[in-house]
């Protein structure tokens, strides 16, 4: 299969791997895939925390269980911090769609998306790691129909030795970062 098919088939089959995703995350509840929208949106539904209750004095017990306590304002299961001037960057759901040895170019090919979030100009990050060897090759993310897409990501062959490697893609960008889980990458001896 040439490189082009080849990569046009990872393509596709990112776009299904990032619908599947975005499923999983939805309902499971983990990421929300919708882009902020302006205008008035609806809140979800929370938990309402515990509270607590000080003595007031000797309560009268044919008062009830209640009596003689004053209720105090909830307590924050949340711990809160103090703000800042740097935004909070969400946590989104990266997709590595393929990661692998192309024998003709010699080197790691990896594609890869950024699912519910539709941006471009954020960075993809691919990183293959060894051992102690860590090496790394970017892209620049481009938005698409319901992701942002990393495009394809290289790494030169020339520095990695033979073996088994971990990759990961990451994505960060003045909103948005996350990582895939590591996918194993096999080096073959040249």
């Amino acid at each position: 299969m040439t490189t082009t098919r080849r990569r046009g088939v990872f393509l596709v089959l990112g776009a299904v791997l990032a619908a599947a995703v975005v499923a999983v995350a939805l309902s499971t509840g983990e990421a929300d895939p919708a882009p902020a929208a302006s205008g008035p949106t609806a809140a979800a539904p929370t938990e309402s925390a515990p509270t607590a209750s000080v003595p007031t004095g000797d309560p009268d017990p044919a008062a009830g269980a209640d009596a003689g306590t004053t209720p105090v304002a909830p307590i924050s299961a949340t711990p809160t911090t103090p703000a800042s001037d740097a935004p909070e960057l969400t946590t989104a759901v990266v997709g590595l769609a393929y990661a692998d040895w192309a024998v003709a170019e010699g080197r790691v090919e990896a594609a890869g998306f950024v699912a519910g979030v539709i941006e471009s100009g954020g960075t993809c990050t691919l990183e293959l790691v060894r051992g102690a060897t860590q090496v790394t090759g970017t892209s620049t993310g481009e938005a698409d129909a319901t992701t942002t897409n990393c495009g394809l990501i290289t790494i030169p062959g020339d520095g990695l030795e033979a073996g088994e490697w971990q990759a990961t893609l990451s994505y960060e960008s003045q909103t948005t970062r996350g990582s895939s889980e590591p996918m194993p990458v096999e080096v073959p001896t040249r």
